[in-house]
């Protein structure tokens, strides 16, 4: 996943929440695999930076997967904008959790 993709991603999300308001949707971006590098790219790109800033002051969350962190040996400090409290055990499993409690499940 390039920053193409990703400023795609960020776009789609902004779309979403300006479409419905941010006082009426929560929305989780649960970054696993591939997906972190999302948060590599920021580190180096303003823009994607800037986007990222952004769809979080409307609200948006991002989580990020700790198995990932630890397989593919990434430091946590390297990532834009990710703080300990934006660190889930597993991604996949966060996906089922928020499902489980009546999240929709998008994948752009």
């Amino acid at each position: 996943a390039g920053a193409a993709y990703f400023k795609r991603l960020l776009g789609n999300l902004r779309n979403h929440v300006d479409a419905v308001g941010k006082e009426r949707v929560e929305i989780r971006v649960v970054s696993h695999g591939d997906g972190v590098a999302l948060f590599q790219s920021a580190a180096n790109d303003k823009e994607l930076a800037g986007r990222i800033d952004a769809l979080k002051g409307m609200g948006v969350r991002f989580l990020v997967c700790a198995n990932t962190l630890r397989e593919r040996k990434i430091d946590r400090g390297t990532l834009y904008g990710v703080n300990d409290d934006d660190l889930v055990p597993s991604g996949v499993a966060e996906l089922a959790r928020l499902q489980g409690m009546g999240f929709a499940y998008i994948h752009p």
